[in-house]
């Protein structure tokens, strides 16, 4: 029977919560930077963390939620779908612009938040008086 590598593969659990982690904390307006001085780690293994190439620990995992306002749940929604595929190819679509958004200047990031808020509220409206 082969062997299969697994040291240096991340978990696909932990890639999981990582891009959820990064999702969320873009979301918020955070850089890594800035979430890593909240829970007093470096910024380094907050990326670590959104790689899935460290496991965040259930600990670190509370305090996360509680910093980025979401219940734990949060970090493994969407795993028990069948279609891991297209929730994988969703989540990268969600990082690269988590990754474009990151390299945005204040301003730029202000006036995206704002257009979110309102096309956020507007679909919130339809939703509940449609």
């Amino acid at each position: 029977m082969k062997k299969i590598k697994t040291k240096g593969t991340p978990n696909e659990i932990d890639v999981h919560v990582g891009k959820r982690l990064r999702l969320r904390r873009s979301a918020l307006g955070f850089s890594q930077e800035k979430l890593a001085a909240l829970v007093n780690l470096t910024f380094q293994q907050i990326q670590k963390y959104e790689r899935g190439t460290n496991r965040v620990s259930a600990g670190r995992l509370y305090e996360l939620s509680n910093i980025l306002q979401v219940e734990v749940q949060y970090f493994f929604d969407g795993l028990d779908s069948c279609d891991h595929e297209n929730i994988n190819d969703l989540s990268s679509r969600a990082i690269n612009h988590a990754d474009m958004y990151d390299k945005l200047d204040g301003k730029s990031k202000k006036l995206i938040d704002e257009i979110t808020a309102f096309k956020l509220s507007e679909s919130a409206q339809v939703t509940c008086h449609g």
